[in-house]
């Protein structure tokens, strides 16, 4: 067999080769959701830090497979205004798993939303990520008139996607809960 021939069969058989090895390397690992079983919304008056109020979401085995276990309405003051603070967990696992200082930590690649409905309620960020863009792990709830309704609380996970003002339809959501809120 000619020389030259024999070096490009031998080119192209290395090439194959290759290709065929690196189309067998394993796919990298996807960010998955984390399995948030349980949330829990601490607020503090900002005037009386002795008034404090917990509203809590428990659902051990995940959403979608048993109805959670406690499910709690926010039960706040009329024109008065508090802090909030977020706290999520994994309670599928043993002990439970803290995912709060996970979020924190991708702070870049997540952003909580609260969207009232009904309540009059302003909500604003007291948190934000390296960039400065919001977080949502601290927020400011400033109640107006007594009112009931509903405050959606949602968790998106952005990876490379979080920007200024994103709507809550950029990224994965990680959580989504309608919490029935009265303003007494």
């Amino acid at each position: 067999m000619n020389k030259t021939v024999f070096s490009w069969l031998l080119l192209l058989a290395t090439a194959v080769f290759f290709q065929a090895c690196r189309d067998e390397d394993p796919p990298l690992p996807e960010n998955e959701p984390e399995l948030v079983t349980t949330v829990e919304l601490q607020f503090t008056n900002t005037a009386d830090p002795s008034d404090q109020v917990t509203a809590l979401f428990s659902d051990p085995d995940g959403i979608g497979g048993n109805p959670p276990v406690r499910f709690d309405t926010i039960r706040l003051g009329a024109g008065k205004t508090y802090h909030c603070q977020v706290t999520l967990s994994d309670a599928s696992k043993n002990p439970p798993h803290d995912l709060t200082h996970e979020v924190e930590e991708e702070a870049d690649d997540h952003q909580f939303y609260y969207l009232p409905s009904g309540v009059e309620v302003v909500i604003t960020y007291e948190d934000v990520d390296s960039k400065g863009r919001p977080l949502g792990l601290h927020t400011l709830w400033q109640c107006g008139a007594a009112s009931s309704g509903t405050v959606t609380v949602i968790l998106k996970h952005k990876p490379g996607l979080k920007g200024d003002n994103d709507p809550p339809t950029v990224g994965d959501t990680d959580m989504e809960l309608a919490f029935r809120t009265e303003l007494q």
